[in-house]
C-alpha cells in the first residue's frame, strides 16, 4: 500500500514550502506540525490561548480531511515557546480541547519556532 497525500483545503497551503499537511499509510494519519494560524497564513493572535485553540482546530481539520477526528488521535508532539511561561495556559486550553486522554504526548519547550511570532506548534499522528 502506498502513501497518500490529503488535501486539507481548510488550512494554509504549505505545499510551497515543500511538505505538506496530512499523508496516510494504511489506517495511519501523519499531521505536520499545526500553530495558530489562520487560512491565508496570518499568526491569529499574540495570546497562547487563542493560538492553542486555533491549533486543536487546525489539527481538527487536517484529521476530518482524512476521515478521522480528535477521538481518534494516538501521538502529539508539542513544541512551546517559554514553557515556564505559556505551558500552564496551553495545557488548560488542551484539556478542554481534547475530547479524550487515549492519547501519549510529549511538550518541548523551545526558545523560537520558524515565525517568531508563534507560541507552540503540534505535530499529531491518528487513525482512521
Amino acid at each position: 500500500m502506498e502513501k497518500t497525500i490529503i488535501s486539507v483545503p481548510d488550512l494554509f497551503p504549505y505545499t510551497h514550502y515543500g511538505f505538506e499537511h496530512c499523508v496516510t499509510f494504511q489506517r495511519l494519519i501523519f499531521i505536520t506540525g499545526q500553530a495558530g494560524i489562520n487560512k491565508k497564513g496570518e499568526v491569529i493572535s499574540e495570546l497562547i490561548e487563542k493560538q492553542t485553540e486555533a491549533t486543536f482546530e487546525n489539527i481538527e481539520h487536517a484529521l476530518k480531511a482524512a476521515g478521522s477526528n480528535l477521538h481518534k488521535l494516538l501521538s502529539m508532539t508539542c513544541y512551546i515557546v517559554d514553557i515556564q511561561k505559556n505551558g500552564p495556559a496551553f495545557w488548560a486550553v488542551r484539556k478542554k480541547m481534547m475530547p479524550s486522554t487515549g492519547y501519549t504526548s510529549a511538550t518541548i519547550g523551545v526558545s523560537a519556532l520558524a515565525d517568531p511570532r508563534l507560541l507552540l506548534e503540534i505535530q499529531c499522528i491518528g487513525y482512521r
